[in-house]
């Protein structure tokens, strides 16, 4: 980042004229100024996401005004630059935040529900004096056997 040489204000507003105009170099050119910005949006996540995760976050967020620049190239349209590509770096990071989000919650909620079935399997077991069926165990848990049969399946490999 320290190697990029920073444009004027002037510069870069000759670089969305030109990236308007469909000049592909332009393109490369914005998205090399992009970086710090982009790195500057995405220190708001240091607080709310692991810190291993933060140049994942930078990642997506390049990732975001690269395509939105690729959509302005050639595109004519006079926009608020600054704002549609903050806009499309913020969003490409909150997608990736809420995905890893909800992929953790997810995990989480898959060990509680093979726990709940380690337990359930073994109250049983004592119960009937054998081990239970998939469809008994579904009803014990109220989880359906489809999703039983996954969650024995994943038990087994551990």
């Amino acid at each position: 980042m320290q190697k990029i040489i920073r444009c004027t204000k002037e510069e870069e507003k000759r670089l969305y004229e030109q990236l308007i105009a469909g000049k592909e170099e332009s393109l490369h050119k914005l998205l090399e100024q992009w970086m710090p910005k982009v790195l500057q949006i995405g220190k708001k996540y240091i607080k709310t996401t692991d810190p291993k995760e933060l140049s994942d976050i930078i990642q997506e967020g390049n990732m975001g005004v690269f395509l939105a620049l690729q959509q302005l190239l050639g595109s004519k349209q006079r926009i608020d630059f600054e704002k549609e590509l903050t806009n499309a770096a913020t969003s490409a990071m909150d997608g990736y935040v809420r995905k890893t989000m909800a992929d953790a919650d997810m995990d989480q909620s898959l060990l509680v529900k093979a726990a709940l079935v380690y337990e359930a399997q073994k109250f049983l077991a004592e119960q009937l004096q054998r081990l239970p069926s998939t469809e008994e165990l579904s009803q014990y848990t109220k989880i359906t056997e489809y999703e039983l049969e996954d969650i024995l399946a994943m038990m087994e490999k551990k």
